[in-house]
């Protein structure tokens, strides 16, 4: 089955919170090549000559709830980096009490806010080509990790969000990367 164009939302997310990055949306990818040291960074332009691709979230294969299958991964590679902006107005940061990464994924995988390592699933150590200790997960539909230690690294204006994926191995039978982004804001007393 294809996803819904609206996906469940994972039992833990915060009532009141609303998307900064909205589900299935489109997101640059880097698939089967090792990403620069600088990929989750503001200052970064992922450019197709380098092999970055565009596409929708869930990125994956071998289990029919991708959006942007990924049909060469299986046997070939087992790191993915995908990373999308999301726009803030000035004073809003102030507002976000919250913030949380909510997402299906298998096996592990590594976030960033604007080029800082915010949270780390299943993989030990090391990051990109020289991690370390992956661990099965199977996805169980979207589970929500809070944020709340990286709003110290959200600005006015453009934000990256930015995630390397990992599969235990190359010939695992599926692998799944399936990533939206959500705040809780205080709400602005009445003028």
């Amino acid at each position: 089955p294809k996803p819904a164009s609206e996906p469940a939302k994972a039992k833990d997310v915060p009532a009141g919170a609303v998307a900064l990055v909205k589900p299935h949306a489109e997101w640059d990818y880097l698939a089967g090549r090792d990403a620069p040291k600088d990929w989750a960074t503001v200052p970064f332009v992922p450019e197709a000559s380098a092999g970055w691709k565009s596409g929708p979230a869930g990125f994956g294969y071998g289990d029919d709830d991708d959006v942007t299958v990924l049909k060469d991964m299986q046997n070939r590679y087992t790191t993915v980096y995908v990373r999308t902006e999301f726009e803030l107005e000035p004073g809003e940061k102030e507002r976000i009490t919250d913030l949380g990464l909510v997402i299906s994924y298998d096996d592990a995988f590594i976030a960033y806010l604007n080029g800082h390592e915010v949270l780390r699933v299943g993989v030990e150590k090391g990051s990109g080509a020289s991690a370390k200790g992956i661990e099965s997960h199977n996805a169980k539909g979207y589970e929500y990790f809070s944020l709340k230690d990286a709003l110290k690294y959200l600005t006015d204006d453009d934000n990256i969000i930015a995630i390397e994926g990992h599969n235990v191995r190359a010939s695992s039978s599926d692998f799944s990367l399936d990533p939206y982004v959500v705040a809780v804001k205080q709400s602005t007393p009445a003028e």
